[in-house]
């Protein structure tokens, strides 16, 4: 006679009650809400994350901006500057006629027509 072979027990879980199935169901709705209210949290603070960088970046192209300005009304000045200059040397250099003329002398010479 052959001795009968061993089998392995099966392993049975109860049957859960009705009242632990909507308990499961409770946690389940509860930890998948936090999930969600964490999800949307996250996407919130990455949103503001973006609008600060924004910012930063329109201040520090407003700052180029006015330092920009800044240098070409600088750059501007020094030219009239240097206009004026030219004009001051040039009038020192080359008095105009009236100034020329000494109180009392003649008037200079017209060109015979």
């Amino acid at each position: 006679a052959v001795p009968p072979k061993a089998v392995s027990p099966a392993i049975t879980r109860p049957t859960p009650t009705r009242k632990e199935e909507e308990e499961w169901e409770r946690e389940y709705r509860a930890m998948k809400s936090q999930v969600e209210h964490a999800r949307q949290r996250f996407a919130f603070q990455e949103q503001q994350h973006r609008h600060e960088e924004q910012l930063k970046k329109l201040e520090q192209l407003r700052k180029e901006e006015e330092e920009r300005e800044a240098e070409e009304k600088r750059v501007q000045a020094e030219r009239e500057a240097e206009v004026r200059q030219r004009a001051a040397e040039k009038t020192q250099q080359h008095p105009p006629e009236d100034h020329q003329r000494h109180e009392g002398a003649a008037p200079p010479a017209k060109a015979p027509p």
